[in-house]
C-alpha cells in the first residue's frame, strides 16, 4: 500500500518547500465508498463520515498559523568577534572574519548559520553597510521556538540585541506534523486529532487537505489520498464503523515518500 499525492502536492514538493510546510495547517477527512483513482479527482459520491481536526474544534477554510518572528540587530562586531544564538537551548557560533568588514556582511553571515536549522528562516535586512538587522521566523507557522542569547548569555563578544516574538506565534486547530525519521513523516505529538462523526457507515479512504479544498477535480490542490481498513492500509483503525455524533480519534499516523 501506498499514499497516493495529488499533482498539485507533488508540484509543490518539486518547486516549493516540503511536506511538513504544505501541510502546516490541515485537516482530515475520512470517507466511506469506493476511493477515487488519484487524489486528483473528486470526492464524488462517497460519504463523508468524519473530519479530524485539532481536538474536534470547527476549523474555517482561511483559519491559518501565524509563525512567530523575532529581531536581531548587531551593532558592533570586529574581526574574532563572535555571534552566539541560543535556538530551543542550543548555542549557534559565527565568527566574524576579516572578509565581513561591516555589518551587512556579518548580519548575512550569521543570517545564513541560523537559516540552515531546520526550525527556521532567517534573512539579513540591512539596508546599508552599517544595519545589521536580521529577522528570524519560525519555518512552520504555528510551531514556535526559543531565541535567546548563547554563550551563558552574553550572546558572545559582538553588541547586539534581541527582540523577541516581534510577532507571536499563533497555532490554529487545524493539524500540524510532528518528527521526520527513517523517511516518514508523523502525528504530531501532544495535540488529538478527532472529530464528531457526521454520518453513519463504514470508513475505506481518506484524504489529507488543506481547510479551503473543494473536494472538485483539481491539478492545483494539495492533497494525500490513503485507504483505511483495520490492518495493511495507511490508517489502520480497531473498528472502521463509524456511528453517528460519536468521536473518532486517530491516535498515529505515518506519511512515507517511497524511496525507490
Amino acid at each position: 500500500m501506498a499514499e497516493k499525492f495529488s499533482t498539485g502536492l507533488v508540484d509543490y514538493l518539486l518547486k516549493e518547500a516540503c511536506l511538513k510546510k504544505a501541510f502546516e495547517d490541515c485537516v482530515i477527512k475520512m470517507f466511506s465508498g469506493t476511493a477515487p483513482g488519484t487524489a486528483d479527482e473528486a470526492e464524488g459520491g462517497a460519504t463523508l463520515l468524519c473530519k479530524l481536526t485539532k481536538g474536534s474544534v470547527a476549523v474555517d477554510p482561511t483559519e491559518v498559523s501565524i509563525a512567530k518572528q523575532s529581531m536581531i540587530e548587531i551593532t558592533v562586531a570586529s574581526v574574532g568577534n563572535t555571534v552566539i544564538v541560543a535556538i530551543n537551548g542550543v548555542d549557534y557560533t559565527y565568527t566574524v572574519l576579516a572578509a565581513d568588514d561591516d555589518l551587512r556582511k556579518v548580519a548575512r553571515k550569521v543570517a545564513l548559520m541560523l537559516d540552515g536549522i531546520p526550525e527556521l528562516h532567517a534573512i539579513a535586512l540591512a539596508s546599508g553597510s552599517a544595519d545589521g538587522k536580521i529577522a528570524v521566523q519560525s519555518r512552520i507557522a504555528g510551531l514556535s521556538y526559543t531565541i535567546a542569547k548563547g554563550g551563558g548569555g552574553g550572546g558572545g563578544t559582538a553588541t547586539w540585541t534581541l527582540t523577541d516574538d516581534l510577532i507571536a506565534n499563533s497555532r490554529c486547530d487545524a493539524l500540524q506534523w510532528g518528527n521526520v525519521s527513517a523517511g516518514k513523516i508523523s502525528k504530531e505529538a501532544g495535540n488529538a486529532w478527532s472529530g464528531v462523526n457526521l454520518a453513519n457507515g463504514v470508513a475505506s479512504w481518506f484524504r489529507v487537505i488543506l481547510p479551503g479544498d473543494d473536494g472538485l477535480l483539481s491539478t492545483t490542490q494539495l492533497r494525500i489520498q490513503g485507504a483505511i481498513a483495520t490492518s495493511g492500509a495507511e490508517i489502520n483503525m480497531n473498528s472502521t464503523t463509524f456511528t453517528k455524533d460519536a468521536t473518532t480519534t486517530q491516535d498515529s499516523l505515518d506519511i512515507s515518500i517511497p524511496m525507490a
